[in-house]
């Protein structure tokens, strides 16, 4: 099971470019695909998940994501009307 997991994760790694893979260490056999870098959200995840949308309830959080990102990049956060 391990093996397959981190297999499709370095798959994903490969297809986006960016992201890398952490062990969960509260977990036995779990792992977790990560991106740190701002950038990459913006011009790697948010189109990947714009072309191929979530379903369900994810797709809500996507768009909260979305508008968190937009407000960082635009640096609207440092606004009082971006505190808001």
């Amino acid at each position: 099971m391990k093996y397959c997991l981190e297999k499709l994760l370095i798959k994903i790694i490969d297809f986006l470019g960016c992201g890398k893979i952490e062990k969960v260490s509260t977990r036995l056999n779990s792992a977790v695909f990560v991106v740190y870098k701002f950038n990459n959200h913006c011009e790697k995840i948010i189109p990947f998940f714009q072309n191929y949308p979530l379903q369900g309830i994810k797709s809500i959080d996507f768009i909260d994501f979305c508008k968190i990102a937009y407000l960082m990049k635009n640096k609207i956060y440092l606004t009082s009307k971006g505190i808001e």
